[in-house]
């Protein structure tokens, strides 16, 4: 039998039984039956759930499941399967008119559908054919076969995108480039970042075979630069002599590997160790609009000499110099406390207490 007279000795049965009070496309519904494929339970939500609704469920649910975070790898393709269904308008309506079958390629024969307005399902297959007899190469070709009478697959869909994450350096983010990631099955993909791409963009792409791809991105931390969005934080050391009105002038390297020069302060100002600066201009790119770029921020750390070789008058001069009071500072006293020499490795060790501040809290 041909293709299309397959199809309309189809249709010309389904007419019949809808005449006899028979559903003949009947599948299992997400509506009024419950929520088969427990997707709204997965994420959490209720059936009048909004998109904002759901896209906030799956965020804060997928970072409790995640596996990377010792979190169940099944529970977690569940809530993907769940958001990538009742996160499009149009699958939704299929899944609650229809429940998994609806938005199933696997529930129909050939890996098709009447996409959005329901599946044929097995059961509906197996009446067609104690009805008409078995349809063979045509029936298949009809609904969803290769090409067939409508072409192109028939209503089928495609095989779902794969969701990787991987890593990539702030200095990729910068410039923007297209990376070869080999994947687990052995093909490869390229993958495309546009300048100013950041830590949790999704990027999708194709493998070599034509497979859909979904990666989501994982910034590295950077060895010189910390990004907050498009603006980057640096730290520019400066001898003390060029702190005190020396007028320091330090190069800057981007992370392309381009420098230029940057004056801190003009002659005669003094810098604070710690004290920042702001370059317009010299940040990352802006995403969607890489002629714009963010805020560079330097923070100024004064390298203090080891020590001073001083004669008292050479030492009164220095005071007078830094503004130190004519009675110095007090002798110490039987009690007081003594410092000892700390560095930056034992600070970093110690966390900062709940809502605690000081000067580097902004950048911790």
């Amino acid at each position: 039998m041909r293709p299309a007279a397959a199809l309309l000795c189809v249709l010309a049965g389904a007419a019949a039984l809808s005449r006899r009070g028979v559903d003949p496309v009947a599948a299992p519904r997400g509506g009024g039956g419950g929520d088969d494929g427990g997707y709204y339970a997965a994420l959490g939500v209720s059936r009048d759930a909004s998109a904002g609704d759901i896209a906030r469920a799956y965020r804060r649910r997928s970072l409790a499941c995640h596996p990377d975070k010792g979190g169940d790898a099944e529970q977690f393709k569940k809530l993907n399967e769940a958001k990538e269904v009742l996160g499009d308008a149009e699958k939704r309506r299929a899944y609650d008119r229809f429940g998994v079958a609806g938005v199933d390629p696997r529930a129909a024969p050939g890996g098709g559908g009447f996409g959005g307005a329901g599946n044929v399902d097995a059961r509906t297959a197996a009446m067609f054919e104690q009805m008409f007899g078995s349809f063979g190469s045509a029936f298949g070709e009809a609904f969803g076969g290769g090409g067939g009478v409508f072409g192109g697959g028939g209503f089928g869909r495609g095989p779902r995108s794969r969701r990787f994450a991987i890593t990539v350096s702030l200095d990729d983010c910068y410039a923007g480039r297209t990376l070869s990631v080999a994947l687990d099955d052995g093909s490869r993909c390229r993958v495309r970042l546009q300048p100013g791409a950041a830590g949790g963009d999704v990027v999708r792409a194709r493998t070599d075979g034509g497979a859909a791809a979904t990666f989501e991105l994982r910034e590295a931390p950077h060895a010189r630069f910390r990004r907050r969005g498009a603006d980057l934080l640096l730290d520019a050391t400066v001898p003390l002599a060029e702190a005190l009105g020396g007028g320091p002038v330090v190069r800057v390297e981007r992370p392309d590997g381009t420098t230029f020069a940057l004056a801190l302060a003009p002659a005669g100002a003094v810098l604070k160790h710690g004290s920042l600066r702001a370059v317009e201009g010299e940040g990352m790119p802006v995403r969607g609009a890489p002629s714009r770029r963010g805020t560079l921020f330097v923070r100024v750390l004064v390298a203090f000499p080891a020590d001073l070789a001083l004669d008292d008058r050479e030492r009164a001069q220095l005071a007078r110099l830094l503004g130190v009071p004519r009675e110095g500072a007090p002798a110490p006293r039987a009690g007081d406390r003594v410092a000892r020499g700390a560095d930056a490795a034992e600070w970093g060790r110690h966390r900062p207490p709940p809502g605690g501040g000081g000067a580097f809290a902004a950048f911790r």
